[in-house]
């Protein structure tokens, strides 16, 4: 009988991770690639809009102060050429209310420019768990693909292994149904023989043929033991 040694679950968890970082090096590399490009880009873009938010909240709040200095400079230039220029009550009103409007419209797009960043950071998000969850669904696949091949080829190998033991065994009874004829054989020859000594050397001669059969059939066992496992 020939045995065969199937693969433990130390060499199978080892094929396992073979595959899975063959799998990596070979079908992952281009989409992680591609990936880490992405969000190279999307980082980008988000880094240049934090940016572009602060240097407009900067200017935004430089324009504000400019705006404060030049209200009260104004205010000054007016206390201080008041003998000469006279403004209405209205006309100043006036002035305070479009000073005001602007200051609000600068608010209101500091607001707007927070929320694009905002929402810039939670797509930047939902594309990471987007990623993450292909990259699972990916492995999973991968994984299961190799147990069921593992599993076909274990299959394989027990019904190549079932064929060579009834091989081997058609080969056994071949040879005890040899034996038995040479054994009547002999029988029938050493009824017949008177001399001893013919009956010790026609024993000799079985023992031999007997010896080479047992060795032919080692050989093929060994042989078909061979192509088993290649």
């Amino acid at each position: 009988m020939v045995q065969t040694n199937l693969p433990t679950k130390s060499e199978y968890e080892n094929a396992v991770n073979e595959l899975k970082r063959l799998n990596e090096d070979i079908f992952y590399g281009d989409f992680k690639e591609k990936m880490y490009s992405l969000e190279g880009r999307n980082k980008e873009l988000l880094e240049k809009a934090v940016t572009t938010v602060d240097t407009v909240s900067n200017e935004i709040a430089e324009f504000t102060r400019e705006l404060t200095v030049s209200a009260e400079n104004n205010r000054k230039f007016l206390e201080q050429n008041e003998s000469f220029f006279t403004l209405t009550k209205d006309d100043l009103a006036k002035t305070q209310e479009k000073l005001a409007t602007h200051v609000t419209a600068l608010l209101a797009m500091d607001n707007r420019l927070q929320q694009l960043q905002q929402s810039y950071k939670e797509m930047f998000h939902k594309h990471s768990e987007s990623i993450n969850s292909i990259l699972v669904v990916r492995e999973e696949a991968l994984i299961n693909k190799v147990v069921y091949q593992l599993e076909c080829l274990a299959q394989k190998q027990l019904a190549e292994l079932e064929l060579h033991k009834a091989e081997i065994e058609q080969l056994r009874e071949q040879i005890e149904s040899v034996s038995s004829h040479n054994q009547e054989t002999l029988q029938a020859l050493s009824n017949q023989m008177t001399n001893k000594q013919d009956l010790a050397k026609l024993e000799k001669r079985s023992a031999l043929k007997m010896n080479v059969l047992l060795g032919v059939v080692v050989v093929e066992a060994i042989l078909i033991g061979i192509k088993f496992f290649m």
